[in-house]
């Protein structure tokens, strides 16, 4: 697999944190035990910011507009669970 470089948008594809958006912060690489370790950051459905320490093969990264950066897109920053749905 492809390094991802930091700025990354992805989705977590394996354990817990199973479908949730994050960012890659930097790439750890040998340093913490395998080529494809990276840190990552994310804020919770309850607007907490965390950061985590993830392998390569639970990221995919999301694939934007041809030419827009993540900080290009633009996002609502309002989190909606199937809980506060109304439908």
């Amino acid at each position: 697999m492809s390094t991802l470089k930091p700025g990354t948008v992805s989705i977590v594809i394996g354990g817990q944190a199973h479908g949730l958006v994050v960012q890659v912060v930097e790439h750890l690489g040998a340093a913490f035990g395998g080529d494809g370790v990276y840190r990552i950051s994310a804020t919770m459905f309850d607007g907490t910011p965390t950061e985590a320490i993830i392998e390569r093969w639970k990221l995919r990264p999301v694939v934007g507009p041809v030419g827009l950066s993540a900080a290009e897109i633009q996002r609502n920053n309002q989190a909606i669970t199937a809980a506060g749905s109304k439908y």
